[in-house]
């Protein structure tokens, strides 16, 4: 169904346009994908402050409030639930706007924090977040969802100031939501008593929304809201991959280029471990520079490509990691686009590239001449015919057979792949965000779970990873059975059911201030049959794996337990 990209330029994100709004925007930094913590609160040189700890970016940044806009993506509407609980947001069936307590791919996921705040510094360990004024265009309210899929309203625009205590080590998520399209601004104070005695606060922060559609997403004028890659290429501006051509465009379908391919791959192997400057020539051409360097050109890679070609150390580095080693006759061909069947094999050696040995076999890897870089030293292995136009016997059957089993491509609509038709800039944006969220060799599984419980028993759960990630950053979340019983809270801050078992649930939902890999509460007759999974998260809060739940039994009378 996908094609590829092209040339790449590189600099700052472009400042996006807003339409015609109240007031301009300048030139904050518009975050509306990923995860960020919007109130997050620190203590430095007795000052308690109010940043914005930004990882829709990777490595993350901390920002101030007055750098940052917050943009709700039309694609957050949603109706007001026929649920009277829900009453407070509008009349049922209404239209609201809400960044939602789950994370979704497509919005910006913004929570609250204390994580850096140390133990024994405040009063009680907490601090207060006030929400003192609310200005433009929207009501605003924050609210959670329990397990049983009932809110709890923490502000309201309504019914201000309004005050959330949050304990110091937390990471907490909620639902945020507007009612009309706009501009609106949330003030905003962090307050706390320190243990010594003595009041302490941030005073007034403004923090800056905008609800609906831009002007540019990504910031280009032929990629408008409603393009079919607009939030892979939203994506490949904001992870600093490409800022277009010197005139504004991104030129969406055009070809991709074998010396632009070089340079993808290398931003996007450079963005998982560095920050990034960038340059641009107005050519397509530009570096995300590691630690601030380009890539390094160790003389002449290709006769074709001197070590003064603007894209020399890009290849260079193509042909060190293994991905390519140019053609029979010795030449790259950089200014050559790129096939559909090379992408595949560019995308697979990418991907083994960190654990893989290398075939340098004097054929091209991606045209003429079949070779593979190969993990470990083997081959991708092809299942069959992946496509019609794709037997088992073809050359490249192998690494594309992979890019559908990774989900990275399901073909066109016809049941086809096209193996030699050429990438498109708009598809390779696509390809690249699949492969850099991609972790599907890895699978994390709950550890820990009895059979069952007793009333007071203390429950450890442990998360645990198939391969070495490095990942430390976690979320837990809870689904409790719903139908036919009241609901209540308990001490470890779970909605809870009162009655017997019951076989409906409500969604999952964040346990708030768990983010390690052990996860400990006690065992109450109302989380009889709760539901737990952990999802582990890499850079920019992607997604790395997420686990199949575990049931919690609790039985004070039955000895014997259950199977789960």
């Amino acid at each position: 169904m996908l094609a590829g990209a092209g040339a790449l330029l590189l600099s700052a994100t472009p400042a996006l346009a807003h339409g015609d709004h109240d007031h301009d925007h300048g030139d904050r930094v518009v975050l509306s994908q990923g995860h960020v913590d919007l109130f997050d609160v620190h203590y430095h040189d007795g000052a308690l402050e109010l940043e914005v700890h930004d990882e829709t970016v990777h490595p993350a940044v901390h920002r101030e409030p007055d750098e940052v806009l917050v943009h709700v993506k039309p694609e957050a509407a949603m109706a007001v639930p026929a649920n009277p609980s829900y009453s407070f947001l509008g009349e049922a069936g209404s239209t609201v706007w809400v960044l939602p307590q789950q994370q979704d791919p497509h919005l910006l996921w913004p929570g609250w924090s204390t994580d850096e705040l140390d133990a024994g510094v405040f009063e009680d360990d907490q601090v207060h977040i006030d929400l003192l004024e609310v200005h433009g265009d929207s009501d605003f309210w924050l609210y959670t969802v329990d397990g049983f899929g009932e809110p709890t309203v923490l502000f309201d625009s309504g019914d201000l100031p309004g005050t959330i205590t949050v304990p110091v080590g937390v990471h907490a998520h909620g639902n945020w939501a507007f009612n009309a399209e706009g501009d609106v601004d949330l003030v905003v104070e962090a307050r706390a008593t320190l243990s010594g005695g003595g009041e302490i606060s941030t005073g007034p922060v403004e923090y800056e929304f905008f609800v609906g559609p831009m002007e540019h997403g990504p910031g280009f004028p032929d990629v408008p809201p409603g393009h079919p890659f607009y939030d892979e290429i939203d994506w490949l501006v904001d992870a600093g991959i490409t800022t277009g051509y010197d005139d504004g465009t991104f030129r969406p379908t055009w070809s991709v280029t074998r010396q632009a391919m070089a340079a993808f791959l290398y931003r996007l192997h450079d963005l998982d471990d560095h920050g990034h400057d960038h340059d641009h020539n107005g050519h397509g051409h530009g570096h995300s520079a590691r630690h601030g360097d380009d890539p390094h050109c160790h003389g002449d890679p290709f006769p074709d490509v001197p070590e003064s070609h603007p894209f020399c150390g890009e290849i260079d580095w193509l042909v060190d990691a293994g991905i390519t080693t140019g053609y029979n006759d010795g030449t790259f061909r950089p200014t050559e686009p790129v096939t559909r069947q090379a992408m595949a094999a560019f995308l697979y050696r990418m991907h083994t590239l960190d654990d893989h040995d290398h075939d340098h076999n004097g054929h091209d890897h991606d045209h003429h001449g079949h070779g593979h870089s190969a993990r470990h030293g083997d081959d991708p292995h092809c299942h069959g015919d992946p496509f019609p136009d794709v037997p088992e016997s073809h050359p490249f059957c192998g690494e594309i057979d992979w890019l559908v089993d990774a989900g990275i491509t399901t073909g066109y609509n016809d049941g086809t792949f096209r193996p030699t038709d050429l990438v498109s800039r708009q598809a390779m944006a696509a390809f690249l965000y699949r492969l850099h969220h991609l972790h599907s060799d890895v699978q994390i599984t709950i550890e820990g779970m009895g059979h069952h419980y007793h009333t007071d028993d203390v429950v450890t759960l442990t998360a645990v990873m198939s391969d070495t990630t490095g990942v430390d950053h976690y979320h837990w979340f809870v689904s409790c059975p719903v139908h036919g019983h009241d609901h209540d809270h308990d001490q470890n801050g779970h909605s809870v059911r009162h009655g017997g078992h019951d076989h409906e649930y409500g969604d999952f939902v964040v346990i708030p201030g768990e983010g390690d890999a052990i996860y400990s509460f006690v065992a109450t007759p109302e989380l009889d049959g709760c539901r737990y999974k952990v999802t582990a998260y890499g850079g920019g809060h992607s997604v790395i794996a997420t686990s199949d739940y575990v049931t919690l039994d609790v039985d004070d009378h039955d000895d014997h337990g259950h199977d789960h």
